[in-house]
């Protein structure tokens, strides 16, 4: 994955946001790199273990990460699994139900009849 999302930035996105993005989004990349699952296929990585990355965020043994920039994660996360879409080098987009801070005491159903936690798929 972390392979895709470099070439994402310098392939889809580079050339069309100003310089602060981008060294904002590289620093993003390198959050997601320290990640357990970030040298895995796009393939294998599914909503339940996004959702968990993002949690993960604001359960650091050191300072946790807000809710904004946990948002700043996600969103490029989204934007790059769109573009993988479309190329059709996956069969759905992952990022479509993350959120940024799940709420994880909220349990329901959804209209696929997955378990969702907050707004996560979990499938």
């Amino acid at each position: 994955m972390i392979k895709w999302l470099w070439e994402w930035l310098d392939t889809y996105k580079r050339q069309s946001i100003k310089s602060g993005t981008v060294q904002m989004y590289i620093g993003i990349i390198n959050i997601i790199d320290r990640w357990e699952h970030a040298t895995d296929s796009l393939l294998n990585i599914n909503e339940r273990l996004l959702q968990r990355f993002l949690n993960s965020l604001q359960q650091t043994s050191g300072k946790p990460y807000s809710k904004s920039i946990m948002k700043k994660v996600r969103n490029p996360l989204r934007q790059a699994y769109v573009v993988a879409k479309q190329q059709k080098m996956i069969p759905y987009n992952p990022c479509n139900d993350l959120t940024a801070g799940a709420n994880q005491e909220s349990v329901a159903l959804n209209a696929r009849g997955a378990r969702t936690i907050g707004e996560c798929v979990c499938v």
